[in-house]
């Protein structure tokens, strides 16, 4: 596990710290998604913030996707997988939680999600 750092951009050096800075950045992308899924939630948002707030969930889905695309092209490179980061990140952060988009998803009566 010595191979897995959490590291600033500045001292990135090998594919295992890009990797890592890849999962970090997809957590930071699913917080970030959270946000607006409990605030629509919540029912906080006027029409015209939902829209947007829409339009940015599916940005935010859209650069998880390539950010997840490219931390696998990266880990086929290594000698780690991403549970090992994972596992990592347990050990030294044990009470972080990455947000699950299903746990916050309304759904409406007739069993459709409704964002």
């Amino acid at each position: 596990m010595s191979q897995i750092r959490l590291v600033n951009a500045r001292d990135l050096e090998t594919l295992e710290d890009y990797a890592t800075s890849l999962l970090t950045g997809v957590a930071s992308l699913k917080t970030l998604e959270l946000y607006h899924l409990i605030a629509f939630n919540k029912g906080i948002l006027e029409e015209d913030e939902v829209k947007l707030s829409e339009s940015i969930r599916h940005d935010l889905e859209r650069l998880m996707n390539l950010y997840k695309t490219q931390m696998e092209n990266i880990l086929d490179r290594t000698n780690i997988t991403q549970q090992d980061i994972l596992n990592h990140f347990r050990q030294i952060m044990p009470e972080i939680e990455i947000p699950r988009k299903r746990k916050y998803t309304k759904k409406k009566p007739d069993g459709s999600k409704k964002l």
